[in-house]
């Protein structure tokens, strides 16, 4: 909170420091203006004259970007959002309900599962779970755990998750070995201030378990 409300505060400080540099040089630029030619050059005058575009321009640019600081998107709500829709997911699988899995998705997203098959299509997409919890996943558990999320627009983010499924089972009916992975899922957020989000592409694999930093990676 301090962080999204401290620009703000500042703004106004801002604007008052800009007024004070560029009436101070102005102030400046006027007094040398008046002095007699020939005891002063002109180039001091158009040293001063630059000096005051120099601090204009400066005062200005910070004012932008301290404004664009002010405006950022609350990335804590939005990642609110996001683990709102995990756990409506994990809790959906938990029913085995196609239904309530594929309304999180929009209308053209696609699913590429680790076997490198495709689903595309809402449509689609809920009868591929429904097919997966008739083919031995009713009564297995699924559990996602957010890795990393970016906003990289106001309507569009990506995910990093990892996630396990135990429980499921063989069409023998033995157990199944549990199964985990990472999952990437780019987000989009419904059109109107108040849309949600749901997923627009998903993306899985059994790889790796969890995200790795790569040695000397200091970006959080």
């Amino acid at each position: 909170m301090n962080v999204a409300h401290g620009p703000i505060v500042r703004m106004p400080a801002l604007r008052v420091m800009g007024c004070v540099v560029i009436g101070v040089v102005c102030l400046h630029v006027a007094a040398l203006d008046a002095q007699p030619a020939p005891e002063l050059s002109a180039r001091v005058r158009g040293d001063a004259r630059a000096a005051l575009a120099i601090a204009a321009g400066t005062s200005a640019a910070a004012l932008r970007v301290t404004e664009s600081r002010a405006t950022s998107p609350d990335t804590s709500a939005l990642r609110r959002s996001v683990e709102h829709l995990i756990t409506t997911f994990t809790t959906a699988w938990a029913h085995a309900n196609p239904d309530s899995i594929a309304a999180l998705f929009a209308a053209d997203a696609d699913v590429v599962i680790p076997t490198g098959v495709i689903v595309r299509g809402r449509s689609a997409i809920r009868r591929f779970y429904a097919s997966a919890f008739a083919n031995g996943y009713i009564g297995s558990r699924s559990t996602v755990r957010l890795e990393a999320l970016r906003r990289l627009t106001p309507r569009i983010a990506v995910l990093d998750a990892s996630w396990r499924i135990s429980g499921a089972q063989g069409s023998s009916g033995a157990p199944r070995a549990p199964e985990a992975g990472l999952l990437t899922a780019v987000l989009v957020r419904d059109s109107g201030d108040r849309g949600g989000w749901r997923i627009a592409a998903l993306r899985e694999q059994t790889s790796g378990t969890h995200l790795e930093p790569f040695p000397g990676d200091s970006a959080r």
